[in-house]
């Protein structure tokens, strides 16, 4: 594999552990909680959002049309654990094949972008870590301010 898919797949995995850790030590109420504050989100709405746009950034990627409703992939459904992992591997199994296909293409090649007319390929693959990075620590802090929440009901 190419040193920059390769590095892209180990950093998305990376992404993907802090993701599972999140989701492994939440309880389930604390997955489908929402912070009270404007635009803030779940962590059931960040894990469903953050993997369906790693998986429409690398589609565009490789160069195939994915059609991406942002508002969906934000929606505020009750989620368990279980349908966030399964969640988390579907995303990560097409991520590694999509990567594959990426490894063999061109990063300088200029694709289509609806708001900056053209970007480079290398664009796509690179905004799935800006992106992943951004939001999962976004549900880091929404983790830390239930659990602070809750804590003097616990103790």
């Amino acid at each position: 594999m190419q040193a920059m898919t390769a590095t892209v797949q180990q950093m998305v995995e990376i992404l993907h552990e802090r993701w599972g850790r999140i989701v492994d030590t939440m309880p389930e109420e604390g997955l489908n909680w929402q912070p009270d504050a404007p635009e803030t989100n779940s962590i059931a709405q960040l894990v469903r959002h953050t993997m369906s746009v790693q998986t429409m950034l690398l589609t565009r990627g490789v160069g195939d049309e994915v059609r991406h409703d942002h508002t969906y992939s934000l929606r505020n459904d009750a989620a368990t654990a279980a349908e966030l992992h399964a969640v988390l591997d579907e995303a990560n199994a097409k991520g590694g094949e999509l990567l594959a296909r990426l490894d063999t293409m061109d990063m300088g090649e200029m694709l289509p972008h609806s708001r900056f007319g053209q970007v480079r390929r290398a664009w796509y693959v690179l905004h799935v870590l800006d992106h992943g990075g951004e939001h999962v620590g976004h549900a880091e802090l929404a983790a830390q301010l239930y659990v602070a929440q809750r804590a003097p009901m616990i103790g």
